[in-house]
């Protein structure tokens, strides 16, 4: 096939403030400084899956503004094919602007523009869809993702959905509970985000959340746990817990980004075991969060899968 992973999912920039310390409520706090990089969770971990090998391909819309034109050029350098990123002219693109303190924690703020909803997929988006081994989703936009996510499985390819945000927020863009389950009874591979798991299952205990998720998810669930490293619940009941790699964190921004980027790389793409796959994802992620930005790369780059 042309391509490895196909993805289609959220994009943006983001505009970072580094902070001493994040504000409390109703108080001041002093900017120390701020940059803008390209960025979005979707376009984040293609990226990442690129630099580690994979060829990849992305499907969305931006505005003809300059945050539109970062989100297509930053795809470019990176390898990834975005002639199929749209540009929507007089609209604006999808941004967030993210505080992070001197500890590397941080508040995000979205702004989603009006160009990244109008994203339909035309018959050339959907041969692009059934090139690529792997189909890569966040479930947004939500029509197209979920019609891209059925076309996926009819096809017989692989699919990995990464939930970022909880349901509650998923319902303000236009995602519902039925069609995020739906998402997960079909997909290989799952990554979901602390707040969709607690508002799923009732629960942020991931064993417990596990056993709730499993009548509807059929593929292996992973859950990241920050310093804790992540925990994997594989279909035939063996549960694969993985640490964390200790680093000195300045930026943990993209950390999950990178993960996912790096677990579809080395399981669904390279065919690893998911414990090599796992421990690989883990190390890509610790090495993202000891620069600033989402995107960082670390001067001595990534670990050799084969050797990790």
């Amino acid at each position: 096939m042309p391509y490895d992973i196909c993805g289609l999912g959220t994009l943006a920039t983001d505009v970072l403030m580094m902070l001493d310390t994040l504000p409390q409520k109703d108080s001041f706090c002093l900017v120390r400084h701020t940059e803008m990089q390209p960025g979005g969770s979707g376009t984040n971990t293609i990226v990442q899956a690129a630099r580690l090998g994979s060829r990849c391909a992305y499907l969305g819309t931006v505005g003809d503004d300059a945050e539109g034109r970062v989100v297509i050029c930053s795809l470019k350098e990176e390898g990834v094919d975005a002639s199929h990123v749209y540009i929507r002219p007089g609209e604006r693109t999808t941004r967030t602007e993210i505080a992070v303190d001197a500890q590397g924690n941080k508040c995000i703020f979205l702004i989603m523009g009006d160009a990244f909803f109008k994203l339909r997929l035309n018959q050339k988006d959907r041969a692009l869809l059934h090139e690529a081994k792997v189909f890569f989703t966040d479930l947004l936009p939500g029509w197209a993702a979920m019609s891209a996510l059925r076309e996926a499985f009819y096809n017989e390819q692989k699919i990995a959905v990464s939930l970022e945000v909880g349901v509650s927020l998923f319902a303000e863009m236009g995602v519902t509970a039925d069609q995020i389950r739906e998402s997960l009874r079909i997909a290989d591979l799952v990554v979901p985000c602390r707040d969709a798991v607690r508002e799923l299952t009732g629960t942020d205990d991931p064993f417990e959340a596990a056993k709730k998720m499993r009548p509807y998810c059929r593929g292996i669930i992973v859950y990241t746990r920050g310093k804790k490293g992540s925990v994997a619940f594989l279909p035939d009941g063996r549960i694969v817990e993985t640490p964390a790699c200790p680093v000195k964190a300045v930026d943990t921004t993209g950390a999950g980004d990178s993960f996912m980027g790096a677990l579809m790389h080395a399981y669904l793409v390279k065919e690893k075991p998911i414990e090599e796959a796992l421990r690989f994802a883990a190390s890509c992620a610790a090495l993202t969060c000891t620069g600033v930005g989402a995107r960082y790369y670390p001067p001595q780059g990534y670990p050799n899968l084969e050797t990790i």
